[in-house]
């Protein structure tokens, strides 16, 4: 994604220009970006506003729920972290889309600067959270696979290993390399001209970020069709040794079983979602000195990065609804909160309704001792 701010900034050194033209692409006629002519921009406008909507509610969900965990795990964690990430990524994006709908233009840079320096100043520090939060959440994404698939070939000796303390440690250590990598973003906004050192680190930044999103779509493929596998021998085992009713799976396994559950969901609806942004990446970044092998006008960027911005947008927030269809128990877990609020709603309408039909009625049976004479 890290072709996403390079395409919405105004801010481009010599340097960059100088090197865009070593790859000798014919020279492009102005693209017109705005509404009514540019139609995909609604189809941003009409779908962001749900899309935050549905995924503000369903990380809401997931962080009730694995905050009411009694003990809790790591895969608690791991799905708090994600859920946090995906609110991040949503609600920084916001004042974007407000200027996308009050423009009307696909590009926003100029409309930052339109609105003060002070305005200006905040489109590098919201893009960075978005930009953070995206390797935060891929990032747990692959360790929440990887621990999956040790713990599920190998229970007994990785099941006390990937304990919460250790889960807790290795996040701040991603979330501490995630905010310091994407930090360049910030510095690249500030800049109208950005310094050599500044322009260099962008261009590692971008073909680092496309390896990235190479390696996590591979290795999230590799180790969750062995972690499906697995699975499917372990079942079949676990029915073969079945021999009276008694033989039931212990408590243990059927959370391993959840876990691995939720994990697959998540790690279908990333690789889905995601393919077409790590094809974008990697054309963008072929594009570009040295490689100089793609050709891709401004026109078709905008429009991929419309589509498939979107897409991104939706997998990262279709986690809680993908979960409520394929885990029973946390359906179930959802559908006991739902019942408990509904419950106490119930609860506090029928007392408010009591306390005033009381008082109501005490108000008409209390007798009038005021005109009940004194005895001497």
């Amino acid at each position: 994604m890290a072709a996403y701010y390079k395409g919405n900034s105004s801010n481009i050194s010599v340097e960059n220009a100088a090197a865009l033209d070593d790859c000798n692409w014919p020279e492009e006629e102005p693209s017109v970006l705005e509404l009514p002519y540019f139609y995909p921009l609604w189809v941003m406008l009409i779908l962001r506003p749900i899309l935050v909507v549905l995924g503000t509610i369903g990380s809401a969900f997931i962080i009730t729920v694995q905050l009411r965990q009694q003990q809790k795990s790591t895969t608690n964690l791991y799905l708090i972290v994600m859920a946090i990430c995906c609110l991040v990524t949503l609600w920084a994006s916001v004042p974007n889309y407000c200027l996308h709908a009050l423009t009307g233009n696909g590009s926003t840079s100029n409309a930052w600067h339109s609105y003060g320096p002070i305005l200006a100043e905040l489109n590098g520090p919201l893009i960075w959270l978005q930009y953070s939060a995206v390797w935060i959440s891929d990032c747990t994404l692959v360790v929440f696979s990887l621990e999956r698939l040790l713990c599920t070939m190998n229970p007994i000796r990785y099941h006390n290993f990937f304990n919460l303390r250790h889960a807790i440690y290795l996040e701040a250590g991603i979330a501490f390399f995630s905010l310091l990598w994407t930090s360049e973003i910030i510095a690249y906004f500030h800049y109208k001209s950005p310094p050599p050192l500044l322009t260099s680190w962008d261009s590692a930044a971008t073909k680092v970020d496309a390896a990235r999103c190479v390696c996590i779509w591979l290795i999230l493929m590799v180790v969750n069709v062995i972690l499906v596998r697995v699975l499917a021998k372990h079942t079949r085992s676990r029915k073969s040794l079945i021999t009276r009713p008694s033989t039931d799976s212990s408590p243990q396994d059927s959370t391993n079983r959840n876990s691995s559950i939720l994990l697959l969901s998540s790690a279908i609806i990333y690789s889905i979602t995601q393919f077409p942004f790590i094809i974008y990446n990697l054309i963008v970044m072929t594009a570009e000195p040295p490689y100089c092998s793609m050709y891709v006008s401004s026109h078709d960027k905008a429009i991929f990065r419309i589509f498939g911005g979107n897409l991104s947008v939706f997998g990262y927030s279709a986690d809680f609804y993908v979960f409520y269809l394929t885990s029973t128990r946390f359906r179930q877990q959802v559908d006991m909160i739902c019942c408990k609020s509904k419950r106490k709603a119930l609860e506090s309408h029928k007392l408010t309704e009591n306390s005033s039909s009381s008082t109501y009625h005490g108000s008409r049976v209390s007798p009038d001792t005021s005109a009940i004479p004194i005895s001497p």
